[in-house]
């Protein structure tokens, strides 16, 4: 054959022009479509020949002509094997995942990919020096993915005329018209969100100003030079609350349930305030610690248990009702919690990120109200879960049952979360949600109704 296969390597990319000719279908590749290559040993070419790449679509390097007539072999089923896919967009890297592995990218590889792509935008976009256009980029990006509300409220706190009933579109451009120290707040929330320190710094450095300070520092720096005013008192960088104890001090991250409702031993319950008492005197600390339904505990008891044994807890499980100041005693001495479970609980968006934020490794977590009266968490913590890819990543399960949720908001978060178990509603009807059979509490993966 005048086409000798040398290496397992793949090179997928978009076609630089239309020149290329798909070597299984032999018609030329589109520009900017997506094709395979293969390195090749072109054998009558001189005396030794000659290494080269040759093209093939990419649906002609999947389909039945290629596999027969080029010796397919396992080496296509080895993600390993082929290189240039994380220069692709994140849908295109979905597609191809599932097509090599035969199931979908998980949470941590979506958000491992989007990193890597953000940062090659950036990248690109950091390479011109000029600090207005700069800026005025990731003002519109981070217009982008702002709801038409949220737009409209800039609108109304910088005291923009904009017609009547404009579109996103038009809001967005009457937006990017304004001078960088009319909508200078914007301007830093913008920086804030899209732009690395690095990558101030390099704009500082070209314009000869100084890269020293905080990231607060260099935003405020980068806007001064485009006439932007300093920033107002209330533009604190707010960096996500961190576990109190290291990755390293907390040691491997090991899956120690397995599944939903497994007792972790040693296993201690406490359903009275002499039981807790009983407990803070044991040498030994329990990784599963349950305070009983009907034991109301107070907050001195429960913060000497948390503070006694939260660091080495891995489960805990409370169905007394427990309020707020529950959540920053939770967060502050309990970094390696895989399971929280707690009932008829009072716990607000705010103190539920706390925690989730505070705990990474929760994989099963269950915060419900009752069907007498539902819990406080509303959207926030929804959104947060949803556009967060590094919040919570190692969650499986979600039980919002008897929460204030609403029920759009749930499916867009489950749709965003696709591997996570979502159960909401409401539990004073035993029947499970049926679209059109009526029931009040359903589970959810994916977007979709989990019967």
């Amino acid at each position: 054959s005048l086409l000798q296969e040398t290496m397992s390597k793949y090179q997928v990319e978009y076609s630089k022009s239309s020149r290329a000719l798909c070597q299984t279908c032999q018609t030329k590749i589109d520009k900017s479509s997506i094709r395979v290559g293969k390195m090749v040993h072109f054998a009558n070419i001189g005396e030794m020949g000659r290494m080269g790449l040759v093209w093939n679509h990419y649906t002609c390097f999947w389909g039945p002509q290629y596999k027969s007539g080029n010796g397919w072999s396992d080496c296509v089923n080895n993600w390993a094997n082929f290189e240039g896919i994380d220069q692709l967009n994140i849908e295109d890297q979905k597609m191809i995942h599932h097509q090599i592995k035969g199931l979908p990218m998980d949470d941590d590889a979506i958000e491992e990919a989007e990193k890597k792509t953000e940062a090659a935008e950036a990248n690109a976009v950091f390479t011109d020096s000029d600090p207005e256009t700069i800026i005025y980029t990731m003002i519109n990006k981070h217009l982008d993915v702002m709801k038409v509300p949220d737009i409209k409220e800039v609108i109304k706190t910088n005291a923009i005329e904009c017609g009547k009933k404009p579109k996103k579109a038009d809001m967005i451009k009457v937006i990017l018209d304004q001078s960088v120290s009319k909508i200078s707040s914007l301007a830093y929330n913008s920086l804030n969100k899209h732009a690395t320190a690095n990558s101030l710094k390099k704009i500082l450095k070209a314009k000869g100003q100084s890269c020293a300070g905080t990231k607060k520092d260099l935003i405020v720096r980068v806007l001064q030079t485009c006439g932007g005013v300093d920033a107002p008192q209330d533009m604190s960088i707010a960096a996500p609350p961190a576990p109190a104890l290291s990755s390293k001090e907390m040691g491997p991250d090991e899956d120690l349930l397995g599944e939903e409702w497994a007792r972790l031993q040693p296993y201690v319950s406490v359903g009275s305030k002499e039981a807790v008492k009983k407990l803070l005197e044991m040498k030994s600390a329990p990784r599963h610690l349950k305070i009983d339904d009907n034991f109301s505990i107070q907050f001195e008891d429960f913060k000497d248990l948390m503070t006694s044994f939260g660091s080495e807890l891995i489960v805990l499980e409370a169905g007394c009702g427990l309020d707020s100041w529950a959540a920053p005693i939770i967060a502050d001495h309990c970094p390696r919690l895989q399971k929280l479970s707690l009932e008829s609980c009072r716990f607000s968006d705010e103190d539920l990120i706390r925690v989730g934020y505070c705990c990474p490794r929760i994989r099963y977590l269950r915060i419900t109200g009752n069907n007498k009266c539902p819990g406080n968490l509303k959207d926030k913590f929804l959104k947060n879960f949803k556009e967060d890819r590094s919040f919570l990543k190692k969650l499986r399960i979600l039980d919002l049952t008897d929460q204030n949720c609403d029920f759009t908001q749930v499916e867009r978060m489950s749709k965003a979360r696709k591997s996570v178990l979502v159960r909401n509603g409401d539990s004073g009807d035993d029947r499970w949600y049926m679209p059109g059979f009526g029931g009040d509490s359903m589970e959810m993966m994916g977007g979709k109704f989990h019967l």
